[in-house]
């Protein structure tokens, strides 16, 4: 076979997995086609159509960024939901449709729920837990938004991805929000830090940043 052309693959090297396919007709979380009735925002008169665009995003983030996302009944692959402006701009560009009954799965009592459920890692036995402090004032034991710990329905969430980690320190620089900034300065990493936040503090931080 005369000029054909064979690709190496390193077998050590990770196979990428390609990103899920969204049809765009379908429930963009469960993309089951089926009678049940669709949530068309577009379609909606009210001036706030789009928030439930929002709740989905930080939600689904949220679950995410937990390491509980595999938790859902069905399957969410958040780089298929983002084209590279976010999750909510593709979803408002794409005039996203949902199914409701799949959306009361993505709330923050199923957040807790499934973060219940979720085997906790034992630390390393030569990992010292007694500093929970550090020079900088940053503190594990309180969420690095708000410097509050548990609440009485805010749990604390460890900060488990790396993209959530790189986009708190980078938004931190972007908001200029100098009580975060001084918390994780010269910090590159949030998940070493093993620092924790509420899931309505970092929506929060994220609705700051649209």
């Amino acid at each position: 076979m005369a000029g054909a052309k064979f690709k190496v693959v390193d077998p050590s090297r990770p196979v990428q997995k390609e990103p899920k396919v969204i049809n765009w007709q379908l429930c963009v979380l469960c993309q089951v086609d089926d009678s049940s009735k669709l949530v068309v925002p577009s379609q909606n008169s009210c001036a706030e159509k789009f928030q439930g665009y929002a709740k989905l995003d930080a939600l689904l983030q949220d679950f995410d960024s937990a390491g509980v996302l595999s938790s859902l009944p069905f399957s969410v692959d958040l780089s298929a939901l983002n084209d590279g402006s976010g999750v909510y701009e593709t979803l408002l560009k794409n005039s996203a449709v949902y199914h409701k009954k799949c959306q009361l799965q993505c709330t923050d009592k199923e957040l807790k729920r499934a973060i219940k459920r979720k085997p906790k890692e034992k630390p390393p036995n030569n990992s010292p837990v007694k500093t929970r402090r550090l020079s900088n004032g940053f503190d594990r034991t309180k969420c690095i938004f708000c410097n509050k710990g548990v609440l009485k329905k805010q749990a604390l969430i460890n900060v488990t991805t790396e993209s959530n980690s790189a986009r708190i320190i980078k938004y931190a620089t972007t908001l200029k929000d100098r009580d975060l900034m001084t918390k994780i300065s010269g910090a590159h990493d949030l998940i070493a830090l093993e620092a924790c936040y509420h899931s309505a503090c970092l929506t929060g931080f994220n609705n700051r940043i649209r």
